[in-house]
């Protein structure tokens, strides 16, 4: 193992962490830069002291490691941060293609699987993984335990949120739990976990409060924070740090409504956010903000939740309603006429003026683009603009080039808005 570039990365953001704070006035802001910092300063610890450390995918639940005493750590997302620390962007990649991954992989999860070829990665006690969707998650898991040697699980999913959807997927989790307590040795603290989805459904039903706030006008959160809060609810859920997380958020947001003040000082333009941003330069959306008085008000893909409760006395059902209910995974499974609707509905509730879609290199969910794009504009009324991306290459198209088109995209928002006020 050749774990310096992890250590490295995490004293980079240690460092970035440091620097940030005391310039930082949003309490949004400072409680991501915290936490966030301390998500990887807790697998660096269980690296040096030795406590078992479990990897896991997207929509993989951390609640299952943490009521067993583990330490998860989330993999394509922790390698793609590891790599915005460092910057080794080219290295990560040239190294998965060596390897033999195809350019026409998702960028994040070559970047990931270059982080376990060098063994860049912290060594796991086993790799959890499942699809969700997403041909890349589909098999970078298995890949990835492939070259650590260590044990795997894959969850199947099932395609539709029915009962008896539900009912399979919580019987998938109940066979994952089997599944750690072999390979560790552990048996499942099933009091813990209830605690754990007891605080995941606080989470939840604060993140909801957070979407209904965002309704006000002028919007009372910045762009970035959006994206900020999806990730913090998959690393921290069912945790004390992620229900901290979510309160703060919540209430600045819910002051700044309360007062009639915006998360800007000069909002002009609404926008919808139908899919993921670069995630190496969110400065797009402050250049945005601040230039042009354009904020991101929703994003279809992580600020609409479906309307199932959670019981955490029944935490496996709890955990399978969570996932067919959460962002990102109802508008990536089923079919495409919900994700299509709820576009639509949020242009009206959120008075939007216009939309955004990050069309990601080698991501087959970009194929909706076309019938997402007709429908908001047949139905809602609103123009959308396709910007053509990568979710982790910077050269593949760059910041600059983007913000081209979106400045001549939000020049034409301001000319419709403004006819539409006089």
């Amino acid at each position: 193992m050749n774990q310096d570039l992890w250590f490295k990365a995490v004293k980079n953001l240690e460092d970035i962490t440091d620097h940030v704070l005391p310039k930082v006035k949003s309490s949004g802001e400072k409680a991501y830069y915290e936490l966030y910092t301390s998500y990887f300063q807790k697998v660096t610890e269980a690296m040096r002291s030795g406590k078992e450390i479990a990897a896991h995918s997207t929509f993989v639940p951390p609640e299952i490691f943490h009521a067993m005493d583990m330490v998860p750590v989330l993999i394509v997302s922790s390698s793609g941060a590891m790599t915005v620390c460092t910057r080794n962007y080219k290295e990560a990649m040239d190294t998965s293609r060596g390897y033999g991954v195809p350019l026409e992989t998702c960028s994040a999860h070559r970047i990931q699987l270059g982080h376990f070829v060098e063994k860049w990665f912290p060594k796991p006690k086993f790799i959890v993984h499942m699809g969700a969707g997403c041909d890349a998650f589909a098999s970078s898991g298995g890949v990835s335990a492939d070259m650590y040697d260590v044990p795997d699980y894959f969850i199947d999913v099932p395609w539709e949120n029915s009962e008896r959807g539900v009912k399979y997927l919580a019987n998938e989790f109940g066979r994952l739990i089997e599944f750690v307590e072999k390979v560790t040795g552990r048996k499942m603290d099933w009091d813990r976990l209830k605690e754990n989805m007891a605080m995941t459904a606080e989470m939840t039903r604060l993140y909801i409060e957070i979407a209904e706030l965002r309704k006000a006008v002028p919007s009372p959160m910045e762009s970035r924070r959006a994206w900020q809060s999806y990730w913090m609810y998959w690393i921290n859920a069912g945790t004390p740090e992620g229900v901290k997380w979510f309160t703060i958020v919540r209430d600045e947001v819910k002051a700044r409504v309360e007062k009639g003040i915006g998360a800007i000082p000069n909002e002009k333009l609404r926008l919808l956010d139908l899919f993921m941003p670069p995630q190496f330069s969110f400065k797009l959306q402050d250049w945005l903000a601040k230039d042009y008085g354009a904020l991101f008000v929703n994003e279809s893909i992580v600020f609409q939740w479906g309307k199932d409760e959670m019981d955490p006395s029944d935490p496996l059902e709890a955990l399978a309603k969570r996932y067919f209910n959460a962002p990102m995974t109802r508008c990536i499974m089923g079919s495409s006429k919900d994700f299509i609707n709820d576009s639509i509905q949020v242009v009206k509730d959120y008075k939007i003026d216009g939309a955004v879609f990050w069309a990601q290199n080698a991501c087959r969910q970009s194929g909706i683009i076309r019938s997402l794009k007709d429908a908001l504009s047949e139905q809602a009324g609103i123009q959308t603009l396709v910007v053509d991306c990568d979710i982790m290459d910077p050269t593949f198209v760059t910041v600059e080039e983007m913000q081209v088109k979106l400045k001549e995209f939000i020049e034409i928002l301001s000319d419709r808005v403004g006819q539409r006020s006089n």
